[in-house]
């Protein structure tokens, strides 16, 4: 069981909570406001839900919108809750008022008053105020119900309320107004469209008392409700050996399940891959997301890789960060083969470099070519190439840059092997060209801090992203945005 500070109620989840110096003040009034179907509901559910589950605190649901067993039936889809045993238990206490009307209001807030009493209940969720106040014929009677009723007496029992208000699609303002200057904090939940794909983000607007981190982030409802926390990284010092996930024999996999599961079962053998990188990624977030788990399982099953780095990436930077997936200099020395012009001494060749002049696109591609050969004949296996459209397209020109790629890629396709372009912003119609040219294309974007990735082809939806190091490396977990 988990415990809570004295003067905090944990909002549901986790991610939230560090944003709000723990979650909720005790015992105060939050408005929870948005349109339609933002997930208004899903949030005070899981509010509920996790204070039985996670701190054996008992909670009152109070529903004018929906019936008990469609209530139910939402919950168990969403959390997987059993909510007729958490009401037995007498922890998680269902109000249907569905159908109240204005004479009844009294008599359904001296019900709830009473329940909180009986339960000592210290969550308490009306859904919606919305609905309650629109069953008084004058709007100066729902404001009266709001400050007395919910504003005092139930503060003063030590219940955290969280009061649900629709918001009309088009309207400025929560409600009438008076319940955000009433409220204790006010958190706005909102849908919009991001990469036309659906994107969810709520706003905490105010938190009394409350030094608040990130005003804005994203969620999703994938399994409840989850707040997605911005992209982190930190080098492991000791890195655990990644697992192998064996390739399939029409498919190349990568390190990640979810990363898998999103390409429906890995890359085809034989075929060209496009990673889209936007705006504000990092190195180590376009690298640690997609590219090192590809890498990690050719390098497991000890297939060579090509590489040809951004402009300004040297190659001891990429291995450094490749070497977090447990392997060894030696191995990586011996299948890896980075390609690069020989700008300065300070990238001067190694033993896994090869330096190209940068200024004759033929004889620059004759050493790519074999160098490839060279890496499959040794091996005996279909190799894996990283290359940099930036890197072509800076010393080639678009023109020759998209040539060398189509070449490239027939040799892939001979070889039954993989090639991966990567590239970077600033070179939109390049994309349109290169993403025409490969069977599977992907891009990865940055919204509040958080890593987003995504199929174009063939079509997903937005997956957050979060780097799970609990088995000793990195890997990315892929949350969709639903």
């Amino acid at each position: 069981m988990q415990k809570c500070s004295k003067d905090r109620v944990s909002t549901g989840d986790q991610n939230l909570d560090r944003l709000m110096e723990g979650g909720f003040p005790k015992g105060s009034l939050i408005l929870l406001a948005g349109n339609p179907g933002v997930g208004k509901t899903v949030f005070g559910a899981n509010f509920i839900c996790k204070g039985v589950k996670d701190f054996d605190e008992t909670g009152v649901y109070v529903s004018l919108a929906e019936d008990r067993e469609t209530f139910y039936s939402n919950i168990s889809k969403h959390f997987g809750t059993n909510c007729e045993e958490c009401g037995k238990r007498g922890m998680c206490i269902f109000l249907d008022y569905a159908t109240v009307k204005e004479e009844g209001i009294s008599a359904m807030l001296e019900s709830i008053l009473e329940e909180i009493m009986k339960v000592n209940a210290k969550r308490l969720v009306i859904d919606s105020f919305t609905a309650m106040a629109q069953a008084f014929k004058e709007q100066f009677e729902s404001r009266i119900i709001l400050h007395t009723i919910l504003g005092k007496i139930v503060r003063k029992m030590g219940c955290t309320t969280l009061l649900i208000c629709e918001v009309p699609y088009g309207a400025n303002m929560i409600s009438k107004g008076m319940e955000e200057f009433v409220a204790d904090g006010v958190i706005v939940l909102r849908t919009s469209s991001l990469e036309e794909r659906l994107f969810r983000d709520l706003e905490i607007k105010k938190m009394r008392g409350t030094f608040i981190k990130e005003r804005e982030i994203s969620f999703t409802l994938k399994m409840g409700f989850r707040v997605i926390q911005p992209f982190k990284f930190e080098l492991i010092e000791k890195p655990s050996r990644c697992k192998l996930i064996p390739h399939s024999p029409v498919k190349f996999t990568t390190a990640s399940s979810d990363l898998n599961c999103l390409l429906e079962g890995g890359f085809k053998r034989g075929t060209v891959s496009l990673l889209e990188i936007g705006d504000n990624v990092s190195f180590e977030q376009y690298l640690f997301s997609v590219l090192a788990p590809i890498q990690w399982n050719f390098i497991n099953n000890g297939q060579p890789i090509i590489s040809i780095p951004s402009p300004g990436i040297d190659h001891k930077i990429i291995l450094a960060n490749i070497m977090q997936g447990g392997f060894t200099e030696e191995e990586l020395s011996s299948l890896y083969r980075f390609i690069e012009p020989k700008y300065s001494e300070w990238n001067s060749q190694s033993l896994c470099s090869v330096n190209i002049k940068g200024k004759s696109i033929e004889e620059d591609f004759e050493i790519i070519v074999d160098e490839t050969l060279k890496m499959m004949n040794r091996t005996g296996k279909p190799p894996l190439l990283v290359l940099s459209a930036n890197t072509f397209i800076y010393y080639y020109g678009i023109s020759n840059a998209i040539k060398a790629l189509s070449v490239l890629s027939t040799i892939i396709k001979e070889h039954n092997s993989l090639m991966l372009v990567f590239l970077k912003p600033g070179f939109e119609r390049v994309g349109r060209m290169l993403g025409a040219m490969a069977d599977t294309h992907l891009k990865i974007i940055r919204e509040h801090g958080a890593i987003f990735l995504y199929g174009v082809k063939p079509r997903t939806p937005l997956h957050a992203v979060e780097l799970d190091v609990s088995e000793g490396y990195p890997i990315p977990k892929l949350t969709p945005v639903v």
